[in-house]
């Protein structure tokens, strides 16, 4: 088995202790050093101890939740310096959860069970976010997750939902597009949130959340850092696309 996270160091905040341990032995197969924390305050305190390249935050804990966590992180940020990267880790799918979380100031989003596969192209991401993803067969598997739809359609309808996913994706890539062009953070605030939210649907991790991310920038009106996003965000759509189209073919 090859050590992908061979060298990275882990902050796990999660606590239900089941869910410690297999999160915990998953990580540390793929390569990963892990540390457990069993409250959004023992977080915030082994942080502020130690040295870890990332935080894996559990949304529901004890004394202070995942947001809350994430938010005073982010306020001792401000005084000291320096950003800690802190995916939220969570069994809740819906794209509520992906504003509450962005506004708390964390990076990305992990459905439980956490994969590690999944975890990597997050990080890779992560730390080269205006390069396109260069994805191999694998990877493609995480872009997206069709098992929900095919529990309740078929497999040629969802077929056509794919097809209809892909032609409306084009769609609203050229209109967030044109409304970057013109400024116009009402239109890049909708089209991104309706990107988001088609995304969701089929469980579309990496696009719902650059999608969450040019949403939150549009409703900021910050124009600055849309430009390496919406790069991010083509590529993104272009790779989930092809993968769309191979896995839905006839």
């Amino acid at each position: 088995m090859t050590k992908d996270g061979a060298g990275l160091k882990i902050l796990l905040a999660e606590d239900n202790h089941f869910n410690q341990q297999i999160t915990t032995i998953t990580l540390q197969k793929h390569g990963y050093a892990v540390d457990v924390a069993d409250s959004g305050r023992q977080t915030i305190e082994k942080w502020m101890a130690g040295h870890y390249d990332l935080i894996l935050m559990d949304l529901e804990m004890p004394d202070l939740d995942g947001l809350e966590a994430t938010a005073a992180i982010r306020r001792i940020e401000r005084e000291r310096g320096g950003h800690i990267p802190i995916f939220a880790v969570s069994a809740h799918h819906r794209a509520s959860y992906l504003d509450r979380c962005v506004a708390a100031g964390m990076d990305d989003y992990l459905a439980k069970p956490v994969n590690p596969l999944d975890l990597e192209i997050r990080i890779k991401d992560h730390s080269s976010k205006t390069a396109p993803p260069s994805l191999n067969m694998a990877q493609e598997t995480a872009l997206f997750d069709l098992s929900s739809l095919r529990d309740m359609f078929s497999e040629n309808e969802v077929r056509e939902l794919a097809t209809l996913f892909v032609k409306r994706g084009r769609e609203m890539i050229v209109e967030i597009s044109s409304a970057i062009s013109k400024k116009d953070a009402v239109a890049l605030k909708l089209k991104a949130h309706q990107l988001k939210g088609s995304s969701s649907q089929i469980y579309a991790g990496p696009l719902t959340r650059v999608a969450a991310k040019m949403e939150h920038l549009a409703e900021k009106s910050e124009f600055e850092e849309v430009g390496p996003v919406f790069v991010e965000m083509k590529a993104v759509f272009d790779v989930t696309a092809r993968a769309l189209e191979k896995e839905t073919q006839a």
